[in-house]
């Protein structure tokens, strides 16, 4: 399994204004995926704090190894406290320095966001600049989402990611390039999850249908939990599946729709929206 470190940034999570909803689920994606979560830390929006961790972690000096992945989310926006490119630039004592393609795609985003009539001047300045301005050496990863590029570099042994904080944007990145550069790199597949309810009021109904479906999908991880009580009884069931994309989605569609014919057989009803 592969050595993992996840830090989050920023003074709302320190104050508990936000809830850090991100490492919970990067924990829960990267686990799924095959690699092994060594540590999670949480820091305010400070360069010597963010810099020195970094340096710590990535030189062996903050606990007996170095990880061979280190996940950082937030700081990555056009405002002063947005602190984790320059971070991590003093961290691996080099430069910042505009990236054109970084620079291209946020150039891009603000003239679409101007045509929308969602910003009130597509012009470049230097807060729009900085999210253009990386770590020397970094490679930039798109923003489908929002604005902000992710960033890859590698440190010796360790591949650094660093991602915006906003949730939506993280999965993003983690659902699309930046699984595949991790499939590529450290050869793990992609990983899917689905919800569904099943609206019973009998957990021992539903627990060997569940078991039934399992036996026949092996490959596809089944939980169920209740929520409620009584007649209004549902539970949430969870299919989880791991492997290459094409695959993995037509195993789940399979094990969906065995689940769905038993469950019809005895007369339960499947929530799939």
């Amino acid at each position: 399994m592969h050595r993992t470190i996840i830090v989050a940034v920023g003074n709302e999570l320190l104050i508990g204004e936000t809830l850090d909803t991100n490492t919970n689920w990067l924990c829960r994606h990267l686990t799924a995926l095959g690699f092994k979560i060594e540590a999670t830390l949480t820091l305010p929006d400070k360069i010597d704090v963010i810099s020195k961790t970094i340096k710590s972690i990535i030189n062996d000096n903050w606990i007996v190894f170095s990880p061979e992945l280190l996940i950082i989310t937030g700081g990555l926006g056009p405002t002063e406290d947005d602190l984790t490119l320059t971070s991590i630039a003093q961290a691996l004592d080099t430069a910042l320095e505009i990236d054109k393609t970084a620079y291209d795609w946020v150039k891009e985003k603000y003239q679409n966001l101007a045509k929308e009539s969602l910003v009130s001047s597509s012009e470049m300045n230097p807060a729009r600049d900085k999210m253009a301005r990386l770590p020397k050496g970094a490679t930039p990863i798109k923003n489908t989402v929002g604005v902000a590029p992710a960033i890859k570099i590698t440190y010796k042994n360790t591949t650094i990611i660093s991602l915006p904080g906003v949730p939506q944007e993280m999965k993003g990145f983690m659902l699309g390039e930046v699984q595949t550069i991790l499939s590529e790199q450290f050869s793990v597949g992609a990983h899917i999850e689905k919800e569904l309810w099943a609206l019973c009021g009998d957990e021992s109904i539903l627990a060997p249908i569940l078991s039934k479906v399992s036996e026949k999908h092996p490959e596809v991880y089944i939980k169920s939990k209740a929520k409620g009580f009584g007649q209004n009884l549902r539970f949430q069931i969870k299919l989880h599946i791991t492997g290459t994309n094409i695959v993995i989605d037509e195993k789940l569609k399979a094990a969906i729709e065995d689940l769905e014919k038993n469950l019809n057989e005895h007369n339960i009803k499947l929530d799939k929206s």
